[in-house]
């Protein structure tokens, strides 16, 4: 067991070692720029979604739609190596709260709360190249790797309990278009159901001591376009 953690902590140490390397490489190469030209920028992103949380009735029956409540922020620093294309470090942070009613694990024919709460916070390093310009418009191609790091907690009427715990290394290949409103500063939208990317996830659940793993990879994950945490509107700061 502490053989297991010793590799992963191992692991994620030469993960964040080489995107830090990579970084610093970038920058140091690329420091003979123009003193009028702006290289390092900030980018941010926040999503917001609130849903269900009403009653449905049909043929005389009430049921009871299950709500959420879904925060991600997302926040970059970049250095453009050249006009078009751009490297940096990405955190991002989400969280989503849902509620439901349930059948009581006592007594089946009575209905209680229902409740999780998911955190997910995750350290990448991006890279960003644009495809074309069209006046104040851009078209890029945004890329991404990093871990991500979770937890989940459940609430059953006044029992609350950790149930889960999270660890995924992944990438994942999106488009993104930007407007300038000046030369300082655009405003973008980032669409990340128009994607590719793979993963390889481990959940841990700690009431049961499971664990799975499981590895992803798809293109245009069209099944996820109405889950508007998915659709990041932020900005872009030069300096």
């Amino acid at each position: 067991m502490k053989s297991d953690r010793s590799k992963n902590a191992s692991l994620t140490q030469r993960f964040f070692f080489l995107i830090i390397l990579l970084v610093a490489t970038a920058t140091v190469g690329n420091t003979q720029t123009d003193a009028d030209n702006s290289r390092f920028f900030v980018n941010g992103s926040i999503a917001l979604l609130n849903y269900g949380g009403t009653s449905s009735s049909l043929n005389g029956f009430s049921t009871d739609v299950p709500s959420a409540f879904v925060f991600k922020f997302v926040t970059e620093v970049g250095y453009r190596l050249n006009d078009v294309f751009s490297v940096g470090p990405l955190i991002s942070i989400e969280t989503v709260h849902s509620k439901e009613k349930k059948p009581d694990p006592v007594d089946p024919a009575q209905l209680i709360e229902f409740a999780s709460k998911d955190l997910t916070w995750m350290f990448d390093v991006f890279g960003r190249y644009e495809l074309m310009r069209r006046g104040k418009f851009s078209l890029h191609i945004h890329t991404q790797m990093g871990i991500d790091r979770g937890s989940t907690k459940e609430k059953t009427g006044s029992v609350e309990k950790k149930t889960k715990s999270m660890k995924m290394i992944g990438f994942t290949i999106v488009p993104l278009v930007a407007y300038d409103f000046s030369a300082k500063f655009s405003f973008i939208t980032k669409v990340d159901f128009l994607s590719f990317g793979g993963s390889i996830r481990t959940v841990k659940f700690e009431n049961t001591g499971d664990t799975i793993k499981t590895h992803y990879l798809a293109f245009n994950s069209l099944s996820r376009v109405f889950y508007l945490a998915d659709v990041n509107i932020g900005f872009i700061y030069k300096f």
